[in-house]
């Protein structure tokens, strides 16, 4: 794991020395995701990737946040160095904050990543954002599963201009009341 976490820093100061996290059209290409050559990852990989499987469940929300209306799914591929992409990630907590992040892989395995939020800089594991990502490319997008962008809650709501008219309950009808 250290090896990883060595990647991961030479990965952060890659980004940050040659202003990678500044997101050019000359340095970056945008495609959707189904065209990025990326290694096939079976959920096993992921989790020893991650070191657990909280981000691993979060994942599925993520990508339907960032799934387009046409199923497509936007990532920034580098111009010079083909296994290095950036996507930006929407956070579940703030809905004004996306995240930038990147990854770098091989035909193999996915090598190093970064993300810009709070939880992006660890040394062991991954963020979620990362992770769903690598779930996305490297297993998810091959079972063609559907994903929704958001939940539609009002289907559980009843409209007050369709509810019936109060019942008119006359107190005086009331026989079951003994007066003594």
């Amino acid at each position: 794991m250290i090896y990883l976490s060595k990647q991961n820093n030479l990965l952060t100061e890659k980004i940050e020395s040659e202003n990678l996290h500044r997101i050019r059209s000359s340095s970056w290409c945008k495609i959707d995701a189904a065209s990025v050559d990326f290694p096939s990852i079976t959920e096993e990989d992921l989790r020893n990737l991650t070191l657990g499987v909280y981000q691993i469940k979060l994942a599925k929300s993520y990508v339907a946040e960032h799934v387009t209306e046409n199923n497509d799914f936007e990532v920034l591929v580098h111009k010079q160095e083909n296994n290095l992409i950036c996507a930006k990630m929407q956070s579940r907590h703030v809905s004004a904050r996306a995240y930038l992040l990147w990854i770098q892989y091989d035909e193999v395995t996915v090598l190093c990543w970064f993300c810009k939020c709070r939880a992006g800089a660890r040394i062991v594991g991954m963020c979620s954002h990362v992770s769903a990502v690598i779930w996305y490319l490297g297993s998810a997008r091959c079972l063609n599963i559907p994903y929704c962008s958001g939940d539609d809650w009002t289907k559980y709501l009843t409209d007050a201009r369709n509810m019936p008219d109060p019942e008119i309950i006359d107190e005086s009808d009331d026989s079951d009341c003994i007066e003594e």
